[in-house]
């Protein structure tokens, strides 16, 4: 698939975090805002039609992981890092990163040793940090 990367897209005044929050954060808009991890340039087609294909359904209720879902992401692995991951292996949960790194400190599967498991650790702010340092101290995480 062919990109152009060089369609330009005004993303002021459009609730941008990267753009619409220079006067808040450095007090002035005549910067450009390298700080933060953001993208200006259209979603591939692929990726906006498969959605389009989606929502055009009207109930949103709880779906479930599909198999080729699930292949996907073993596929995407393999591929990517030469590491097979058996689908057994994969455990999802609730949305969002804070419960992925309780559950993933919890597995109840008797190992409970910092070298047993890891977490990948993203950048973390404000309230979520003091929830993660909490959590690390009151699970034993640190001795």
């Amino acid at each position: 698939m062919n990109y152009d990367f060089d369609i330009l897209i005004d993303r002021k005044n459009t609730n941008s975090h990267k753009w619409d929050n220079n006067k808040k954060y450095f007090g002035r808009e005549d910067i450009l805002p390298f700080w933060i991890a953001d993208t200006d340039f259209p979603c591939a087609e692929p990726i906006v039609a498969a959605l389009q294909k989606r929502i055009s359904h009207p109930v949103y209720g709880y779906t479930t992981r599909s198999e080729s879902y699930i292949q996907a992401i073993c596929g995407w692995l393999k591929k990517r890092h030469s590491w097979e991951v058996n689908a057994e292996w994969l455990c999802f949960c609730p949305p969002g990163v804070m419960p992925a790194i309780s559950m993933g400190g919890n597995r109840g599967d008797g190992r409970d040793t910092p070298d047993e498991y890891a977490n990948l650790e993203p950048e973390l702010h404000g309230i979520k940090a003091n929830f993660l340092i909490a959590y690390v101290l009151t699970n034993g995480r640190i001795k």
